[in-house]
């Protein structure tokens, strides 16, 4: 018998202990729908879904009752078809969706098709197009039998087809015995991935049989269950006064599914967040604990704490087992919508557990496509062997923990087997860890990293736990773990406390950070940086130079602790010609706004200077356009972008809307000569790149390109020296998308600047609009990860510039009325 189980206790969707607790729970919550919604009238979009799905589960009813179909309570009650089974994709592979009614398989789908250039597959629409009616209405028509047949047959024929460079969803909905064994094929081939959802927010509270769809969702989820290699679990995302978010309802499924996919196709380690995980001194790991992410109360922000990874532990007792298999791909789906860093699934198994118990939790393990496992090095040959087959893209990092102390006198005639057996298992680092009796205890540690890089390349952890081993863990070199801020404990340390641990010790030297240019007293950014590196337990600091010469910056490039600067108006291009190095980015818009100093031994005594220049304007621009354009205007070879403006700003959207994959850019400025030389640079860069120059407001949209789904606004809001800001509104003619689209401002000062009143007032046509303190945040996360080498708590720096922000205003308002 094939199924996860603890000293003989076996495990099963259907068990009816487990069947009659989850069924109490959902009916709970559907009457606690009832309390929160009794005050507000139902929407009635989401009344249509759950209609929808009542009929849609019926038919499945009827499919699985009918004669001649399967039935799901197998004997073998098997959870998993093939656990632990090989998955190597090569990126052109079919995706696979199957899942329970209202599920979101067809919005997943199309998210997909747009993300992976696929086609997209709906079996509904296949259906229809073969026989003229719908599934329901040839069932109503013809009965299950004769709608089996034509199912089996039309199912077969589009995968015969179709297992290469397609998204199909809607398939196997209730798979008959022929598209088990289809199904079953598929899955050593094909990516299937099982999309799963709360059933609470999938069925009515008023339906009139609950426990017959409850029974429906039990015998759908472990069929699919079965035969998927990949679990992910669908977040609902929430609505406002029983209103749709509008057109970015979708967006943070789409970058959560997106996000997931990266973990089954290959990427690049530097895409996933994954190059400097182990490779860099001083990385950390926020340890979430199941149970906080259980709780729909708990302030899950904390999980962008500026950590470089972000770990849960998995393992599974007698108590936990049912509600493992349920709860794992949601508390995963968690840390995907709100930490950017890569995930660690940490697996945990016992002696206790039988071999199949840990080959299904492997398993279980493996289908969330996370960019870590974290697994013993005691695991068994054969347990290794089916890991090294089915971790696909995964890395793999080994565990070996000894009871007792990593002390002075730990023995270190196992460190080589234990290399060996990392070396076996494809590693990417090891994890030693002891128990320390006293601080003492904690020497040891340094020793035998040092020890261990001796012996091999393979990065090395190493520290003690307990409330003595604290100071190991702030010496250890990657992946230390720390706990949340709210967790924090004699057991554990955050990672502010690690980084004050470091600087404290003089392991790492406090920077100074500067604001360089004109008019930058009201810059927010001082203020942001340092409540980063605040949160982060650095302390560093940020201060602000208002010059009118240039070459004044050498002042502050000589400060003794100056680490960086941030270049502001005007000095992005001038500065460019002081660089002894710059990234690709900053070369290509010829502008540099931050800067990194270095400083280099010399025989003469004092170091020499080595300036390197960044551009994050680009990534500022180029995240406010990805988070904000809709699925409905995903970039696409037709994808237009408009440009308003012509100076450095607009160089570094360009850039942005090319590195976006948008090829098709027009550009409008009231200095036409200026605006083609802008095109005409840009030009001869990128020659596949098509540049469109709008010579005046009266100048009609090209016929043969999409009209604007992006606009960037480059131009500043208030007057520069003796210049007028520019006081236009975009013409009706430009604003021709039938799906709106996104508007980013450069300018925050006035913050609500004219042209973003008249793109606000456009929301009911589709158009979102992002003012210049998102930009401001987005390109200041990147600004500090290149001044700090540090992962940036994001969430405290957009807090914290929109709070500066109210500020300043408020006692600018004081200050009028002081006046008056």
């Amino acid at each position: 018998m094939d199924t996860a189980s603890i000293r003989g206790l076996s495990w099963s969707t259907l068990d009816p202990a487990s069947y009659n607790s989850r069924k109490r729970s959902f009916e709970q919550m559907l009457l606690q729908q009832d309390s929160n919604e009794s005050s507000r009238r139902t929407s009635p979009s989401r009344t249509h879904s759950r209609v929808d799905l009542e009929r849609h589960s019926s038919h499945i009813v009827s499919l699985s009752s009918s004669n001649g179909s399967p039935s799901l309570e197998d004997p073998e009650n098997r959870l998993y078809e093939s656990p632990a089974s090989a998955r190597q994709y090569y990126g052109d592979e079919s995706l696979i969706l199957v899942g329970f009614p209202s599920a979101g398989k067809k919005t997943l789908g199309l998210i997909a098709s747009a993300a992976l250039r696929r086609e997209f597959v709906d079996f509904d629409t296949v259906f229809v197009g073969k026989t003229g009616l719908s599934p329901r209405e040839y069932i109503e028509a013809h009965g299950a039998t004769a709608y089996r047949s034509v199912e089996d047959e039309l199912t077969s024929e589009v995968f015969r087809s179709r297992q290469k460079g397609c998204v199909l969803v809607g398939f196997f909905a209730m798979a008959s015995n022929r598209q088990r064994r289809l199904l079953k094929s598929l899955s050593t081939t094909n990516p299937i991935i099982h999309i799963q959802r709360d059933l609470g927010n999938m069925i009515h509270r008023g339906d009139s049989d609950k426990d017959r769809l409850y029974r429906t969702y039990q015998l759908s989820e472990k069929m699919h269950r079965r035969f998927a290699n990949f679990e992910f679990f669908n977040i609902f995302q929430p609505m406002a006064d029983d209103k749709p978010l509008g057109p970015l309802r979708l967006k943070a499924t789409e970058r959560e599914f997106v996000r997931f996919l990266n973990g089954i196709f290959p990427q690049s380690e530097a895409s996933r967040g994954l190059k400097n995980l182990c490779s860099s001194s001083y990385t950390y790991a926020l340890q979430a604990p199941s149970s906080w992410l259980d709780d729909p109360q708990a302030d899950y922000t904390e999980l962008d704490s500026g950590a470089d990874a972000v770990e849960i532990l998995v393992e599974m007792s007698p108590q936990n087992q049912q509600d493992l298999f349920f709860k794992l791909s949601q508390r995963v789906a968690v840390l995907r919508k709100y930490c950017r860093v890569p995930i660690i699934l940490d697996l945990e198994t016992s002696a206790t557990m039988n071999y199949i118990a840990q080959v299904n939790l492997l398993e279980l393990v493996i289908r969330q496509a996370p960019d870590v496992i974290m697994v013993s090095l005691d695991m068994s040959p054969h347990l290794v062997k089916q890991l090294s087959l089915a971790k696909g893209h995964s890395k793999i990092i080994g565990k070996y923990h000894q009871k007792g102390p990593i002390s002075e006198n730990w023995d270190l005639t196992n460190l080589q087997t234990v290399i060996d057996k990392a070396s076996l298992l494809h590693c990417s680092a090891i994890r030693l860890t002891g128990e320390a009796y006293e601080t003492n205890n904690n020497f040891g540690c340094v020793r035998v990293v040092l020890e261990a890089r001796k012996l091999s390349d393979l990065p090395v952890s190493c520290y003690n736990t307990g409330e003595y081993g604290r100071s190991s863990i702030c010496l250890n070199p990657i992946l230390s773990p720390v706990v949340l801020p709210s967790q924090s404990t004699k057991q554990g340390i955050t990672l502010a406390d690690a980084q004050r641990g470091l600087f404290s010790s003089f392991w790492r030297t406090k920077k100074n950070f500067t604001v360089f240019g004109q008019n930058v007293s009201y810059s927010l950014t001082p203020a942001m940086h340092n409540a980063a590196c605040i949160a982060c337990g650095m302390p560093h600091t940020c201060d602000y130079v208002e010059s009118d010469r240039l070459a004044r910056i050498r002042e502050v490039f000589e400060r003794e602790s100056q680490g960086g600067l941030a270049i502001v108006y005007p000095y992005k291009t001038e500065v460019v010609q002081m660089m002894d190095e710059m990234s690709l980015d900053a070369k290509v818009i010829g502008a540099v706004n931050t800067v990194v100093i270095e400083r280099i031994s010399t025989n003469e005594g004092s170091p020499k200077l080595y300036l390197k220049g960044y551009n994050t304007d680009h990534i500022g621009i180029r995240t406010c356009i990805e988070k904000n354009l809709s699925p409905a205007n995903a970039i696409r070879s037709q994808t237009s972008a408009l440009i308003i403006g012509a100076g450095g700003m607009a160089r570094a959207a360009i850039y942005a809307c090319i590195k976006a994959g948008v090829r098709n850019i027009c550009i409008f400025n009231r200095t036409e000569a200026n605006a083609r030389r802008l095109a005409d640079y840009f030009a001869t860069v990128y020659t596949n790149l098509r540049l469109t120059i709008l010579t005046d407001l009266s100048t009609p949209w090209p016929t043969d390109l999409w009209h604007p789904t992006i606009i960037v606004s480059c131009i500043p809001a208030h007057k520069v020296g003796d210049n007028d800001a520019p006081d236009f509104l975009i013409p009706e003619q430009w604003l021709g998308s039938s799906t709106g689209g996104v508007f980013v401002e450069f300018a925050y000062k006035p913050l609500v600047t004219r042209l973003i009143r008249f793109m606000q007032s456009r929301r009911s046509q589709g158009w979102i609009v992002a003012d210049g303190l998102d930009v401001l945040v987005e390109q200041g996360i990147a600004q500090f990860e290149i001044l700090t080498d540090r992962p940036a708590p994001s969430h405290i720096m957009r807090r914290t510039v929109r709070e500066q922000y109210s500020i300043a205003q408020n006692a600018h308002s004081d200050h009028e009325t002081t006046e008056t």
